[in-house]
């Protein structure tokens, strides 16, 4: 008797083929020209890696307000709204479109009390954009783990390249023509505008290449651990004690899911002491000490008498203050509403947002936004901690902690590099028979093919 697949609703046979109306296995050349995805298709996922390639590239711009891998993104999924045969999407999580409804009323009630309505709104159309747009084009074409996978790189490839200028930058003295972060010129930024938030994009980086190894092994894959290296010193680079904090219990993670072979071990001790080595020999003697130990004491003040960990204390005391205030609608979204705290030790006062994920969303946007971030958030949470286990779900629950880790002490609100691992989490489906489009792969390969579960 033929098993029933979940896939497309077809039928497969023990042997894994398609069973056409129950008549046996149908022909090779029929069931690909069933199966065959459209052309739009291919071109959309053709943008959405691209998209991906792109997204820790946050200077370079399409427009001033636009980034290049929010326009690969649009035109993915602008194509797969107009092909014909969609592939099948993984399963919608009603958690995750109630949470994007909270969060959409949740920006627009906020508005009201914004210093500027329109910049409010404006991201609550990022928002959106996030939750929905974004979400739904990948959720379809991502339709196997391979796909997720190369996504993945795609991100992780595109990093590596911001994290080749990071290098240049410090070692070669020069910014490159791209503009750092006021009081950040000597710490490195890559093509990213600022030094922590590069920081992060590096480690989330590693944290997915490291995984990726896992799963595949290096083989013909070698570059990857180039890759490690050149983001490795990057990271060190850009002196942001956070990101580097993350990725060592982001890759702690990993070992941990993935088992503490003495393979995995020894590729994670080569990487973090051939980065420590390797950075510290090629740093260059300017203004900051950008050894992690160095940059530990300087940010807790144990050198000097200023230090960056009293400025976040203070905003997140500021926005508690605020959100005494108006817990239920915040104060807009908008970047003036989110100023809490105004640095009165640098010249001319530095005013800064919330640093502080959580508080920051409950701040700005009120409860609303708050619980619906928090429910969109835990339905992809959810999918990556269900059984049985799998490289693919651990890497992004790896990459979902080092975000979350810098996320708490740092204002983030709809970055497409903070959301990446939830929406690829969202790709994610039960463990039935693989696609007919993996399938093929596969048996293409000579590889066997395996029956449904």
């Amino acid at each position: 008797m033929p098993a029933v697949g979940h896939e497309a609703g077809r039928n497969w046979s023990a042997s894994g083929l398609p069973v056409a109306n129950g008549d046996g296995p149908a022909k090779l050349a029929g069931t690909l020209r069933l199966t065959r995805p459209d052309l739009l298709v291919r071109v959309a996922l053709f943008f959405l890696y691209l998209g991906m390639f792109f997204l820790p590239m946050i200077q370079i711009k399409f427009t001033h307000s636009r980034s290049v891998s929010d326009v690969f993104f649009s035109l993915s999924a602008l194509l797969l709204v107009l092909s014909i045969r969609q592939p099948l999407r993984a399963p919608k999580t009603t958690a995750w479109f109630f949470g994007a409804f909270l969060v959409t009323v949740g920006g627009m009630l906020s508005s009201v009390n914004a210093s500027s309505t329109l910049g409010s709104l404006q991201v609550v159309s990022n928002g959106i954009f996030v939750l929905i747009v974004w979400q739904w084009s990948t959720r379809q074409l991502l339709d196997v783990p391979l796909r997720t996978q190369s996504a993945m790189s795609a991100y992780a490839f595109g990093t590596t390249v911001s994290a080749a200028v990071a290098i240049i930058q410090q070692v070669g003295h020069t910014n490159l023509g791209f503009h750092p972060a006021s009081g950040a010129t000597t710490r490195a930024v890559g093509l990213a505008q600022q030094p922590n938030v590069a920081g992060v994009t590096f480690g989330l980086a590693v944290v997915f290449l490291i995984g990726l190894i896992f799963a595949r092994g290096l083989g013909r894959f070698q570059h990857r651990l180039v890759f490690l290296l050149v983001l490795g010193l990057a990271l060190m680079f850009t002196g942001s004690v956070s990101g580097m904090a993350s990725v060592l219990v982001g890759t702690f993670l990993l070992l941990l899911l993935r088992g503490f072979g003495i393979r995995k071990v020894l590729v994670a001790a080569i990487v973090i002491v051939g980065v420590y080595l390797g950075g510290t020999h090629l740093e260059g003697h300017g203004k900051q000490n950008l050894n992690p130990f160095a940059r530990l004491a300087a940010t807790t003040g144990q050198n000097t008498g200023y230090n960056t960990v009293d400025t976040r204390i203070a905003t997140i005391k500021n926005a508690w203050t605020g959100i005494q205030k108006s817990p239920i609608i915040g104060h807009g979204l908008d970047a003036e509403s989110s100023i809490t705290y105004v640095d009165p030790y640098i010249a001319g006062g530095t005013p800064y947002p919330t640093h502080d994920f959580f508080l920051l969303l409950w701040y700005e946007g009120g409860i609303f936004l708050l619980l619906g971030v928090g429910i969109a958030m835990a339905s992809a949470l959810s999918r990556l901690l269900r059984r049985p286990r799998d490289p693919t779900k651990d890497t992004l629950l790896a990459g979902v902690v080092v975000l979350l880790i810098y996320a708490v002490q740092a204002p983030e609100l709809f970055d497409r590099w903070l959301w990446l691992p939830f929406v690829l989490a969202m790709t994610l489906r039960p463990k039935v028979s693989p696609a007919p489009s993996e399938r093929f792969q596969l048996a293409a390969k000579g590889n066997p093919v395996p029956g449904p579960n």
